[in-house]
Parts: structure tokens; sequence; C-alpha cells
């Protein structure tokens, strides 16, 4: 596995994908395998950092049409969003 296939991978979600960064981590000898638990924390705090920034960002805008866009942008972000089924998994284990 070389980084950029690091790089790609959406959040450590798929068993496949933690079995290979695990087997990576492994082979090079870092002694650590990754903890499911920790990847659901991540998980929920990356949700959270993400939305506390784009609510601090609305609140700071000046112009009100580009508080409106971006408030706009956040409820379509808030309803369709990958994070929900990240967290379906992290809730899982």
């Amino acid at each position: 596995m070389n980084n950029n296939e690091v790089t790609r991978l959406p959040f450590l979600c798929d068993e496949k994908q933690i079995a290979a960064i695990s087997r990576q981590l492994e082979e090079q000898g870092a002694g650590y395998p990754l903890r499911q638990e920790r990847l659901c924390y991540y998980c929920y705090e990356s949700f959270f950092l993400y939305l506390t920034e784009y609510m601090e960002n609305i609140l700071c805008a000046q112009e009100e049409g580009r508080r409106q866009r971006m408030e706009k942008a956040l409820a379509g972000y808030l309803a369709d969003n990958w994070i929900y089924r990240q967290l379906g998994i992290a809730d899982a284990m």
C-alpha cells in the first residue's frame, strides 16, 4: 500500500480497508493495530468539527446573501450526508 492508497480511504469504514492498514502497520513494524473504538471516535469528532466550522462561518458572514447561501448549503449537507452511513457503522460497533 502506498501513500496514495492511504489518502483515498474514506473514513476507514470498510473492513477490508481497516485490515489492509492494520496489515501494513504490522509489516512496517509499527506494533499498533487500528482500534475500532478510536475509529468511531474520530468519525464523530470529524463530523462535529466540520459542522462547527461551517456554523461559525455562517455566524461570522457579513454579507446577507453569502450567509443565506451558506445556510442553504449547510441544510443540504445535513439532509443528505455521507457521514450518516459512517455514524451508523460507528454506532453498530
